[in-house]
Parts: structure tokens; sequence; C-alpha cells
């Protein structure tokens, strides 16, 4: 079997576009699963009150058919900051009652992007969950967070810690 390419753009056998074309179609669609994104906002600024960093958390989840009784929760949260700073957090998906489901990687990092996600297989139709995202930013040197939307703590300071816990429910 030979692959080629024409132009830039990756040209596959014939063989193998069949194989792709016979491949199962994904369960019966995605599940509305309530807001699936939200974001903050956290600047820091540095002496005479200049800002040097702004980072943006977002997190969110989806939902799709599993089976006839079950829903899959993909659920993640990202922070992006356009200066490299240290943070640290994770993602988690917990029971309305607070047992855990599913636990994302921990990430810590000096670094401009860093997140966190995962994914729960077996949530119920009309059962409660809450996604929980957490993250700890520290400023670079000789700055402080000046401003952090709801969620996050830690203003006039050079440590931010935001945490989302939405509750959501799977219709």
């Amino acid at each position: 079997m030979r692959f080629g390419r024409v132009l830039g753009v990756l040209v596959l056998p014939s063989a193998v576009l069949a194989t792709v074309s016979l491949a199962p179609a994904a369960s019966a669609g995605t599940v509305d699963l309530g807001s699936a994104e939200a974001t903050t906002l956290a600047v820091a600024a540095g002496p005479g009150g200049r800002v040097v960093a702004i980072c943006k958390n977002t997190w969110g989840r989806k939902g799709s058919r599993n089976g006839a009784h079950y829903i899959r929760v993909k659920f993640w949260g990202k922070t992006k900051c356009n200066v490299p700073v240290y943070m640290t957090g994770h993602s988690t998906l917990y029971t309305r009652r607070g047992s855990v489901e599913a636990l994302g990687k921990r990430f810590t990092a000096t670094t401009t992007v860093d997140g966190s996600g995962g994914t729960f297989a077996h949530a119920t139709h009309r059962s409660y969950h809450v996604q929980r995202y957490r993250v700890v930013l520290v400023a670079p040197p000789n700055q402080v967070w000046v401003k952090a939307q709801k969620g996050c703590k830690g203003v006039g300071t050079d440590i931010v810690t935001c945490e989302h816990k939405p509750l959501f429910r799977v219709p």
C-alpha cells in the first residue's frame, strides 16, 4: 500500500478510504448539558500599574450518548496567559453529594497554556453532577494580581486561586 502527497495534501489509497467510510457512526449524537463553556479573567500588574499578565480560565463540558442508558460526559478546564506564569490545577467531576466520578490530570508548570480534563462514561439520565476546575496562578516577579472575576481570590497578592464548581443536570 502506498501513500502519496500531492501539493501538500495527503492522498490515501482507495482501500483505506473504503475502510474509513465503513467505520461505525458515533452514538446517537450529542446531549445538551446546559452552559457548555464559561470563562474568567485574572490580570496582574507591576510597578506603576503597568499590566503585564492577563490569564483567561475556560472550563466546560459536553455530553454524548453512550448506549441506551448512559451519557458520556467530557469535561475540561484550561488556562491561557499572554506571558509565562507558574500555574497548577486540575479538573474533577463529582456527584451532587461530593463523591468523585472522574479526575482530570493535575498540571504544574511555568507556561502560557495548560489544562486538565477527563471523561465519565456512565452518567445516568436526570442525574446531577458538579464540574470543578481549580487553578492557582503565581504572578510574574514584582507583580500582583489587580483584577480577578467571580470565583477567584487573591487580588492584591502575587497568588490568585480560581475555582469554578457549576452544578448541571443530565437530561
